[in-house]
């Protein structure tokens, strides 16, 4: 759902993206941070949501790397969005977590790892662990879920009241549209939304549309359950409505739901400080569990895996790519 970037700080303006190719021929733009001494032993991954890229999570990324000097902190942008292409697969939710999947292979270095999503990126996590479950607990070690939902978001449905049927009725429409006449589209957007952020070309955000209102992995979130999993929603929030929240509260026996007083959807900027110190809680839970000391500088994360040998070299690139 729709998120609104804001501007990077100064300190993610220095990072240089790293690019990780996947087989579809996407590449994926990281945004990775090491504490000083390149000693890390927990990595924190921030994934966005839906016509967002990782600025949105800029404010957390510096607070958790000035709060905690052992963290590598990786924000990433979705496939299609930010600095990522889109690659050749059809856009899925599952596509998503095979992503995210990927990243905590390359990104881990054998640490354990905390994951925040928000919104789209949140249904990417929860799609991982329901259909990726080994994950769960080694490494994924903590989850945020942020404004998000396990599904029943196309108010299409025979569910919803005639009102919100029509609503949907005409959000679906204009997808597509979108798709059919991306140019005049994306002419009009622009003329009524001005952005001065990049945002995804509209047939590319219309395809995510799609993928987000048919996913639905409710009932299949058990093996979230193994691992500490805080919920957070906003009370104002019109985009992914709390009961979302409360749905997902009752699914993961053991996690911790969090309501944020008259907060919307942008959750990861207009509360950062919230998520935050969830994340802080996380961390320490995670490190509590696997009792991890610290790593060695050499098996510290993708500054090593830009200067490794064989492998891992073909997995990291610093090379802009190509949008085709």
């Amino acid at each position: 759902m729709p998120a609104s970037p804001s501007h990077p700080t100064a300190a993610e303006d220095r990072l240089t993206p790293l690019y990780l190719e996947r087989p579809d021929g996407a590449r994926l733009a990281l945004y990775a941070s090491e504490p000083a001494d390149g000693q890390a032993d927990l990595t924190v991954i921030l994934a966005h949501g839906w016509s967002a890229s990782s600025r949105i999570w800029a404010g957390c990324a510096t607070a958790l790397r000035s709060r905690d000097n052992r963290l590598r902190v990786v924000s990433f942008d979705q496939r299609g969005h930010g600095a990522s292409t889109p690659g050749t697969q059809p856009a899925s939710i599952r596509l998503l977590a095979q992503d995210l999947h990927a990243i905590i292979d390359a990104a881990a270095a054998g640490t354990p790892v905390v994951v925040a999503g928000h919104s789209m990126g949140g249904m990417a996590l929860m799609e991982l662990g329901a259909h990726t479950p080994h994950v769960v607990g080694h490494p994924l070690a903590g989850v945020l879920l942020a404004a998000t939902s396990s599904g029943h978001l196309d108010l299409t449905a025979r569910a919803y009241p005639p009102l919100t049927r029509a609503v949907g009725t005409a959000r679906r429409a204009l997808a597509a549209l979108c798709l059919l006449a991306p140019g005049p589209a994306q002419h009009l957007r622009d003329l009524l939304q001005p952005s001065s952020v990049p945002r995804p070309p509209i047939d590319v955000a219309a395809r995510w549309y799609r993928a987000v209102t048919t996913h639905d992995v409710t009932g299949q979130l058990a093996p979230l359950a193994r691992v500490p999993v805080h919920i957070v929603t906003g009370d104002a929030d019109r985009l992914i409505p709390p009961v979302h929240a409360l749905r997902l509260a009752a699914q993961i026996a053991t996690s911790r739901l969090h309501v944020i007083a008259d907060a919307g959807h942008r959750l990861p900027t207009d509360h950062s400080d919230a998520l935050v110190e969830i994340l802080l809680v996380l961390c320490a839970q995670a490190r509590d569990r696997t009792g991890r000391r610290r790593r060695p500088a050499f098996l510290s994360g993708p500054r090593h895996l830009l200067k490794g040998k064989g492998r891992q070299q073909d997995v990291f690139t610093s090379r802009e790519p190509s949008r085709s």
